[in-house]
């Protein structure tokens, strides 16, 4: 029994530890991670809009078209109410504006008059290389609670990854104004994350 304990009990000992310590190491081929979608989003918009004069129209609808040449994913939209001073002060930002991608995602919110406001997109929405894409913000009451931010601007206008191909204003009842084609950009912004 004492030639046991002294000879056969270590290497038993040796062989189960390196067994028990060997076994929580893994293969040693970890998966590499995944990129996230939407991790890298830039504002996009914002920094193409920067440059432009300010401006601002007050229709009802206010939609841009533009495409992209390369692939990505609109990860989030924003928009920023306008503070209206002439001819009297109306604070915008309680009216509550639609915005969205034609035949793509829509949100529904108020936003802030002080900052761009985003809204992630429950999923993002995938953009191809030179193809046409329209957003809208629709929202307020074709006079005075309609007022919305743009840049001048003329058309084509390409900033980075994005070309703006026309604009248009018009109010959404058969009685309104417009349409006031290609005068500015409407400033709806997106978040948008290159594939």
């Amino acid at each position: 029994m004492k030639s046991f304990l002294k000879k056969t009990f270590p290497f038993l000992l040796l062989i189960g530890t390196i067994f028990i310590i060997g076994s929580g190491c893994g293969d040693g081929n970890p998966e590499p991670p995944q990129p996230t979608i939407c991790a890298s989003s830039e504002n996009t918009i914002e920094t193409a809009l920067s440059s432009l004069t300010n401006r601002s129209m007050d229709f009802q609808v206010h939609e841009y078209v533009f495409t992209t040449n390369v692939a990505g994913n609109i990860c989030a939209i924003g928009y920023q109410s306008l503070v209206q001073t002439t001819p009297f002060p109306i604070d915008n930002s309680t009216v509550s504006y639609k915005i969205e991608i034609v035949d793509g995602p829509a949100i529904n919110s108020t936003f802030s008059t002080a900052t761009i406001d985003y809204i992630t997109l429950n999923t993002p929405f995938a953009i191809v290389p030179e193809v046409k894409y329209t957003i809208k913000r629709t929202g307020g009451d074709g006079l005075n609670s309609s007022s919305g931010r743009t840049a001048a601007s003329t058309f084509p206008y390409t900033s980075g990854n994005i070309t703006f191909l026309s604009s248009n204003f018009v109010d959404s009842s058969s009685s309104g104004g417009g349409p006031v084609p290609n005068n500015g950009i409407p400033k709806i912004y997106f978040k948008f994350d290159t594939n």
